[in-house]
């Protein structure tokens, strides 16, 4: 495990979500943090939790004020790495249908709970999507910053309420630049054996533009842009998906 901290940056930032963004959301987005490095190199991490480090032993952590960040993502300035952090609170709040945040909480409470012993009626299973920040990518012919999120469904073992921090512990999700693929990793756990990517989706962070995507016109994209990341075409390449989005599926 690489556990690095560099005392000598020009600056180290600390981004959390907007508390009134969120108010009454069940998900929790993580803190980022930015550190300028050298003037030119900016470095985009996200805070994890002490039970996740074992994930991530193979990539670079950082220590900052008692909390662990890995590393997602290496920039050119400031700007894009708040770019890619505003990308992934769009994408939590697009893609979990976020409620009004002007709701009355004990409403929203009573409400999700609900929606929850509903869903546990029905037998339905748990479903994440996971977000990468693609900078730089061209897809129909127009170059620009992207997200692209992979829905995954978890086949439970046993029914749990939304919680990053549940059976998100045991699944790491990222792209593998060789094999052109997605890769699912599970850790040994007790509450699912195995997982489905159900479907993608792929949004311009510069415009209005997004698309649902099938599984296979997702697998396709990731291929393209594997071949763009392996040709340079990509300024900077991010593999590592992160889990944003909730919801319950058949």
């Amino acid at each position: 495990m690489s556990e690095v901290f560099n005392e000598l940056a020009i600056f180290t930032k600390v981004i959390t979500p907007p508390e009134e963004e969120f108010k009454g959301s069940k998900i929790k987005p993580s803190n980022y943090l930015i550190q300028n490095v050298d003037g030119f190199n900016f470095l985009l991490c996200r805070e994890i939790e002490q039970t996740e480090i074992e994930w991530f032993k193979e990539e670079k952590l950082f220590l900052y004020e008692g909390k662990t960040y890995v590393m997602l993502a290496n920039l050119p300035d400031e700007e894009h790495a708040m770019a890619a952090i505003n990308s992934y609170w769009r994408a939590i709040k697009e893609l979990s249908q976020l409620r009004d945040l002007k709701c009355n909480t004990n409403k929203f409470d009573e409400e999700h709970a609900k929606y929850i012993e509903e869903n546990k009626e029905k037998n339905k299973k748990i479903a994440y999507s996971y977000a990468f920040n693609w900078f730089g990518f061209t897809y129909n012919g127009l170059k620009s910053d992207y997200g692209f999120d992979a829905t995954i469904k978890f086949n439970t073992l046993e029914f749990e309420a939304d919680c990053i921090g549940g059976v998100t512990e045991y699944l790491s999700v990222r792209i593998d630049l060789e094999e052109e693929k997605l890769i699912t990793e599970i850790d040994n756990n007790p509450l699912f054996k195995s997982v489905e990517v159900i479907k993608f989706f792929i949004d311009d962070t510069n415009s209005k533009f997004y698309k649902k995507l099938s599984v296979e016109e997702g697998e396709a994209l990731i291929k393209e842009y594997c071949r763009q990341a392996k040709a340079n075409e990509i300024p900077h390449i991010e593999l590592t998906g992160s889990a944003i989005a909730f919801s319950y599926v058949d």
